[in-house]
């Protein structure tokens, strides 16, 4: 963690022109993978409400790219979701145990439509997560209707790191401040926490079911900007 934070000062010092800072919020939806089925189980996203804050400094030397930094905090766990349609039955259950703080540093490029009030921009980011145990690794009884048996979920607490991929697209309507959309993309590769579940279906032992989050998902954010700098001065 302490290299990604001298790599991001680092990059940040590196022209003297501060940029802007801002705040957005949104939802995230997180893929639960299906690694043993549940009978009639579905694949779903864990959808979380977050925010996020961050620093922009902008690069007129780098192709007119803009570096940045954010932060963002939220509660998430694994699920199951159930759908059987022979018993006209759907339900879900989980635990969110986990908590994560998620550091981001990347790079962005706007494509301007109407110079310094419209852009389009993509950027690719490499995050560094810390996911924290909230409480205990729970077990606990689940039983609706023909699914009787016990479930319980593990935490896997460390830091993590992931790719995201980011397309925005940004209105400047006041003299410093803009109103934008983030829509993101991010690929995990080591568990932040699984789901078990130990079962009976009308009465008959079934395989365990598990499910796990890793990071992967998307989200879809809106958000302020505010510019230290005024759009005319920097281009």
């Amino acid at each position: 963690m302490k290299y990604f934070i001298l790599a991001s000062m680092f990059l940040l010092s590196y022209s003297s022109t501060a940029q802007s800072i801002y705040v957005e919020g949104g939802l995230l939806f997180l893929r639960n993978t299906i690694e043993s089925p549940l009978k009639y189980g579905k694949q779903v996203n864990t959808q979380e409400e977050y925010m996020m804050i961050g620093y922009e400094h902008y690069f007129p030397k780098l192709y007119n790219t803009y570096i940045s930094f954010d932060y963002s905090y939220y509660f998430v766990g694994a699920e199951f979701t159930i759908e059987n349609p022979e018993l006209n039955l759907g339900f879900g259950f989980g635990e969110n145990i986990i908590e994560g703080h998620i550091f981001a540093l990347g790079i962005r490029k706007p494509f301007y439509i109407i110079k310094n009030r419209l852009n389009i921009s993509g950027g690719v980011y490499i995050k560094a997560i810390k996911i924290n145990r909230t409480w205990p690794d729970t077990y606990y009884t689940v039983a609706e209707e023909q699914y009787v048996g016990h479930a319980g979920s593990n935490a896997f607490p460390g830091w993590k790191a992931q790719p995201e991929i980011r397309i925005a697209i940004d209105v400047r309507f006041l003299w410093r401040l803009h109103f934008y959309t983030n829509w993101g993309f991010s690929k995990g590769f080591s568990k932040w926490q699984e789901i078990f579940y130990y079962y009976t279906y009308e009465g008959i032992q079934q395989p365990k079911a598990l499910n796990y989050v890793d990071g992967t998902g998307y989200f879809a954010n809106i958000g302020l900007k505010f510019d230290f700098v005024s759009q005319a001065k920097k281009r």
